[in-house]
Formats: structure tokens, sequence, C-alpha cells
């Protein structure tokens, strides 16, 4: 062997002892001509750890804005006031259930699984914090309503009629319309994209301000008032999933709100 060799052999088990860590670059043990072999190795890991960031940052943030788009801007489109003047249709209703909030409801839980481990998922089950989570959050949004309702009144604006079930039939079909719709909204707008956000780092601000916004502007079509209500909604619901991890008490609160809504309707 040659005294090129050996010294290198040598060189190359003291940089092992002193610096264990190097160990992790494919090709480096064992090898001889320490320079060559190093910096493509290093160069190499680099340049995988860089692709790792980047496919994990556009799925934090591509995935989201593609199941938001899908699921929830169709809601945008809608022009003039599509629930006024309505009939309520058991059938429609059936339809919303079964063929979009279960589907869609299935799809972001699905989506929650494959990112993170179901042992590791806080509120999948229910605790006593969903009951303080509900107790908070039904009475706030029923305040915010009952406001944004007052300031109509004294404005003279017209107040939106819903269109409510003739029989006990239809308000059983509608309460459970209410329960996966708020189930739908809170599993996306908090469950799935507050912990994404999260994963990602941003900022506390970031993290509220983005489903809030997002969730606003899917209830657009319901006019100034309705939209300031989302808006004030939205951050309630947010605070309290980021103080509690609740899902199910934002979730049956939202639903609770919108049966309430409907029964004073009728």
């Amino acid at each position: 062997m040659s005294n090129f060799g050996t010294r290198s052999n040598y060189i190359e088990m003291k940089l092992f002892q002193n610096f264990g860590f190097w160990n992790s670059f494919p090709g480096f043990r064992g090898k001889t001509g320490l320079l060559p072999v190093f910096p493509r190795a290093y160069f190499e890991t680099n340049r995988v750890l860089e692709q790792a960031r980047i496919h994990r940052e556009m799925k934090t943030l591509l995935e989201p804005l593609i199941l938001y788009f899908v699921l929830f801007f169709p809601a945008v489109l809608s022009f003039g006031d599509p629930v006024s003047d309505a009939v309520f249709s058991p059938a429609g209703e059936f339809n919303r259930i079964f063929f979009y909030n279960v589907p869609s409801l299935a799809l972001i839980w699905y989506l929650v699984f494959m990112a993170k481990p179901v042992k590791q998922l806080a509120g999948r089950y229910f605790r006593i914090k969903d009951l303080f989570a509900f107790v908070i959050s039904l009475p706030a949004l029923i305040l915010i309503s009952f406001s944004i309702s007052l300031a109509s009144n004294l404005m003279n604006m017209p107040a939106q009629t819903l269109p409510v079930p003739a029989h006990p039939a239809g308000w059983i079909l509608l309460c459970l319309s209410c329960l996966s719709t708020g189930y739908l909204e809170e599993s996306y707008f908090r469950f799935y994209l507050l912990n994404r956000l999260e994963e990602a780092g941003s900022a506390v601000g970031i993290r509220v301000l983005s489903p809030t916004l997002l969730f606003a502007v899917c209830h657009i079509y319901e006019g100034p008032l309705g939209l300031l209500n989302s808006i004030l909604a939205a951050l309630i619901l947010s605070f309290v999933y980021t103080k509690y991890r609740s899902l199910h008490g934002i979730a049956l609160a939202h639903g609770a709100y919108n049966f309430i809504v409907y029964l004073l309707s009728g």
C-alpha cells in the first residue's frame, strides 16, 4: 500500500473519530482521495434536502388551495341571493348531505390521516375541552349574528329569509345537514388548514387570518353584512380552536348555530 493511501486512511479515521456525523454522507467511509469524495456527497445531500423542503412547502400551500377551490369556491360564483324565496327541498338536502358533505368530509380526513398518524391527532376523540369550546363558541356566534341583525334593522336593510321544512321529517333532515356542514367547514378551515399552516411554521396571525379570509370569501354571496358575520365568526372559531384544539366543540357549535338560524326564520 502506498504511503499516500496509508496517510489518507489515517486522516479519514481521525475525521470519523472527531466528526461522527460525517458517517451519514454516502460513499464517504473507507474511501481514499478524501477531498474529491466529501464535496460530492455533501452537495448531493444538500440537493436532496432542498428538494424535500420544496416538496413539503408546495404540499403545504398547494394542496389546501386546490381543496378549497374544488370544495368551497363554487359558492363564490353564486350570483344574487340563491337562498331567499327558495322552497325547502328534502331531496336537495339529502343530496347535499350524502353526495357532497359526507364525501368532502371523508376526503379532508383522509388527507389529514395521510399527513399525520392518527395517534398524534389532537381532537379525534370527544373530550371535556370540547364541551368548553362548544359553550364558548355557540353564544359568541349567536351574539355576533344578533348584533349584525340589529344593525341591519337600524339601517333598514331587507332581512334574509331562509326556506324551512313543513314536516318533522324535513326538520330532522335539516338538522343532519346543518351538523354535517358544520363538521365539513370546521374540519377544513380549522382542523386541516390551521394545522397545515402550523406545520409550515407560519406565524400565529397568518394561521388565523388565512382561514378567516378564505371562509369569508366563500360566504360573500350573503352580502356585506353576511360577509362581516362570516369574518367575525371565523375569527372566534379560529381563536377557540387554537386555544382548546377542539374540532368537535366548534363543529357542533357551528352546526347548532346554523340550525338555530333556520328555527328563527321559521
